[in-house]
């Protein structure tokens, strides 16, 4: 049985109490009249419709309509079924998308943050049978949405990474996304450990050979999707309404060019023994090839529970009381 308005019941057990309190008061006021008003000798002539035992049924039939009611409020729950265990084979997979300021830049149509966001949703779509996770990073890193086979909810938490999310800084740092896959990993008995990067690889990381290293020791494979070109494109300053009105400009003044540094990315992607394709407009050459690279590991088995169906029952509640009512009403 599950209770709906649980947190009613705190507010109904004092008001039922004082409710039943009240149909006791007044019978026994009720019948205190009746003798003090008829002797009892004289009762059955004076007062014909009068009986003790009518008057105990009706007040018992108060109490169970009062009752009654108040577990109507509580709108009770039955399941219709059991909930049952599903077990499902896929593989484990997070992606990690840069949102530094230089994926503003617009060597991609119409970006690089677009861009990327489209393929990662291509990507998610193609994988619909794996477990993902969505984390975004720039100077540090944090998870968007934990691993789930929703692609509803995971296309939402992606939806939501536009500009307004976008560090106020230009820096990278791929150590700090590469850290957030490790631990999100770290406590996983799953041999599948599998991680995506979208970045430009304009990359400021403290100590990346360190997070590397990291993950190897937990064997956590790293595919890198790098977005931009190698000439490169001025990063644009936006307003709060996603016009540019600038473009960011460095110590001396002059515009800062951010370029794809694909010597770094494949170089990560070395060291994690997977590899390094580059973000293609128009074609599904970098998708088909992280999918294969997805499919190369072994689907594992893991448990889903499915969520029964719940039937009202406050219908059966408000029933009694109308039956209990009623009869009180008939006698």
């Amino acid at each position: 049985m599950i209770w709906g308005s649980w947190p009613l019941l705190k507010l109904l057990l004092p008001l039922c109490a004082l409710g039943l309190i009240g149909i006791i008061i007044y019978g026994v006021r009720y019948y205190a009249l009746v003798c003090h008003l008829a002797a009892p000798e004289h009762r059955r002539l004076m007062l014909p419709n009068f009986s003790s035992i009518r008057l105990g049924c009706k007040l018992f039939l108060y109490g169970i309509a009062l009752i009654a009611i108040a577990i109507a409020l509580l709108r009770p729950q039955m399941p219709k079924e059991k909930p049952t265990t599903c077990y499902e084979q896929g593989r484990d997979l997070v992606i990690a998308i840069d949102i530094s300021r230089s994926m503003l830049a617009q060597d991609c149509t119409p970006d690089r943050l677009s861009c990327a966001k489209a393929k990662i949703m291509t990507l998610a779509r193609e994988l619909n049978l794996e477990r993902l996770a969505l984390v975004v990073f720039s100077g540090a890193a944090f998870v968007q949405c934990p691993l789930t086979k929703d692609l509803g909810a995971f296309q939402l938490f992606l939806d939501a990474v536009d500009y307004h999310s976008l560090s106020t800084g230009g820096t990278t740092a791929l150590d700090a996304a590469i850290l957030a896959g490790v631990k999100l990993f770290a406590e996983s008995q799953r041999s599948c450990k599998l991680m995506v990067i979208v970045t430009d690889g304009d990359d400021f990381s403290k100590d990346l050979e360190k997070a590397s290293v990291a993950a190897q020791q937990i064997g956590l494979k790293i595919a890198m999707l790098g977005v931009g070109s190698p000439e490169g494109a001025p990063v644009p300053l936006l307003d709060e309404q996603g016009r540019i009105v600038g473009h960011q400009k460095d110590a001396q003044g002059k515009v800062v060019i951010s370029r794809l540094n694909e010597e770094l990315l494949e170089r990560v992607a070395r060291d994690t023994g997977s590899f390094y394709t580059k973000l293609t407009v128009g074609t599904r050459d970098d998708i088909d090839r992280i999918v294969t690279w997805i499919k190369r590991y072994e689907a594992e088995t893991f448990a889903t529970s499915s969520h029964a169906d719940y039937e009202e029952w406050h219908v059966v509640g408000s029933l009694i009381a109308f039956i209990s009512l009623l009869f009180a009403w008939l006698l």
